[in-house]
């Protein structure tokens, strides 16, 4: 079973990186690695705090609004930024692009 699922990991990677990356149209995608990042933390950060409110929910029609959110973020939005993560980092390794990008912040210089 271990060996199966090596061999399926090795050969997606085998095909994702001898084939140009994907369309990324209609996806969340970001300018940077970490932008999505965030954006997943912030995304992670409100499916937690929308589950503690169900628990404290009084009615079944609150539970039941908050149930839908959380489907929504967790079905919807955190796979469409996942897929975003997976094809910039496709990106990067198809176009030998550095993760790190250009600083263009001009801290403690003197603009004339």
């Amino acid at each position: 079973m271990t060996t199966e699922i090596c061999d399926l990991i090795y050969r997606e990677i085998a095909l994702r990186f001898d084939s140009e990356p994907e369309n990324i149209d209609g996806l969340e995608f970001s300018d940077n690695l970490a932008e999505i990042i965030e954006k997943l933390i912030i995304l992670h950060i409100r499916i937690w705090k929308m589950e503690d409110s169900v628990s404290e929910a009084k009615d079944d029609k609150s539970v039941a609004d908050l149930k839908k959110k959380i489907d929504f973020l967790f079905k919807i939005k955190r796979p469409k930024l996942l897929c975003a993560l997976n094809l910039l980092i496709d990106n990067y390794v198809y176009n030998s692009k550095p993760f790190r990008e250009e600083n263009v912040k001009f801290y403690n210089c003197k603009l004339q």
